[in-house]
C-alpha cells in the first residue's frame, strides 16, 4: 500500500535492525525478554510495517493462531507489539496500519482479529476499530500464607500432555486459543530463559493436579497462569507459597473470584466469554 509517501508492507530480514530499535524504544526491557524474543521467536514475515518518507514509523505483528469455540475451529490474527515511533504519534498512522491488517484478514478468510491492550485506556482506543472486550481472566492477590498441611510435589514443567488436558478441560466452554505441543514448549522455554519458571504439581499419589507459569520478584511471585483440578486450590497455593518462601503473590487464571477483561476481539458475533493468556503478554 502506498499513499502520500506512506508504504505498508511485511518486514524482511533487512528491516530487523530498524525493527529492534523501534521495539526497544516503545517496549524498554531489563528482563532479557526483548533479546530472547528477537533471537528465538521473531518472524519478519508476520511483522507489518508502516514507513513514512522511508522511515519506519509504526509496526504490528500479525501472528496466526487457531481458536476453538465448542466444535468450531477458526483461524485468527493476534495483533502483537503494535507501536509507533514517538516522533510520529498522533498522525493516525496506527489507524492506517490496523485497517490494512483487517483488509489482509478479510482477503485471507481469517475469522477475527484479537489483541491484549497494554494499558487500560487502550480498550477505548481499540474500540474505534470495532474491537470488543471478550477475553476474561481472574486473579487473586495474597500477602498471607494459606494454611494447609497437605503436601504436593512441584517439579519443572515437562508433562505437556497433562497440562494440555487440564487446559482443555478448563477452557471447554470458552472461546480459547488452541495450544499444540510446540506452543507449550515455546512458552516453557520463554519463561525459563527470561527468569521465570514453568511448574507441574502432583499429589502424594503422583497424580497430576495442576500447573503454573511463574514470574519472580524480590519478595513475591506472580503466577501468570495457574490452573488446578477441582478441590486443589488451597493446596496448590499453600505449597507454592512454601516453595517460593513467601506469602506475597498474585495468581491469575480461570478459577479465582476477581474477574476482569484482558483482551479484545474484532468482528466476532458469539456472545460467550473467552480466555487467552501466555500470548507473549
Amino acid at each position: 500500500m502506498c499513499e502520500n509517501k506512506i508504504n505498508i508492507r511485511f518486514a524482511s530480514d533487512n528491516d530487523t535492525k530498524a525493527v529492534i530499535n523501534l521495539w526497544n524504544m516503545c517496549f524498554p526491557d531489563e528482563s532479557g525478554f526483548n533479546e530472547y524474543f528477537f533471537d528465538r521467536l521473531y518472524k519478519p514475515e508476520y511483522n507489518l510495517l508502516l514507513f513514512k518518507d522511508n522511515v519506519l514509523c509504526s509496526m504490528a505483528q500479525m501472528l496466526p493462531y487457531k481458536m476453538q469455540n465448542n466444535d468450531k475451529i477458526e483461524q485468527v490474527t493476534y495483533i502483537y507489539g503494535a507501536c509507533t515511533h514517538k516522533d510520529y504519534r498522533r498522525q493516525h498512522l496506527m489507524d492506517k496500519l490496523l485497517n490494512y491488517s483487517f483488509e489482509l484478514d478479510k482477503k485471507n478468510n481469517v475469522s477475527a482479529s484479537i489483541l491484549i491492550p497494554q494499558e487500560q485506556w487502550l480498550f477505548d482506543f481499540y474500540a474505534k476499530f470495532d474491537y470488543k472486550p471478550m477475553f476474561n481472566i481472574s486473579e487473586i492477590k495474597l500477602d498471607n500464607y494459606i494454611e494447609c498441611d497437605d503436601k504436593i510435589f512441584i517439579s519443572k514443567a515437562e508433562d505437556i500432555d497433562n497440562m494440555q488436558a487440564l487446559y482443555n478441560l478448563m477452557t471447554d466452554n470458552k472461546y480459547h486459543i488452541m495450544r499444540d505441543k510446540a506452543e507449550w514448549q515455546k512458552q516453557i522455554d520463554l519463561f525459563y530463559n527470561c527468569g521465570g519458571q514453568a511448574l507441574c504439581m502432583y499429589n502424594m499419589q503422583n497424580e497430576f493436579i495442576g500447573y503454573a507459569f511463574i514470574w519472580l520478584d524480590d519478595n513475591s511471585f506472580y503466577a501468570q497462569e495457574l490452573l488446578f483440578k477441582q478441590g486443589y486450590k488451597d493446596i496448590c497455593i499453600s505449597n507454592l507459597q512454601k516453595y517460593f518462601k513467601t506469602p506475597n503473590c498474585k495468581l491469575s487464571g480461570l478459577q479465582f473470584d476477581n474477574v476482569y477483561t484482558l483482551g479484545c476481539i474484532r468482528k466476532y458475533n458469539n456472545k460467550n466469554t473467552g480466555y487467552i493468556n501466555l500470548m507473549l503478554n
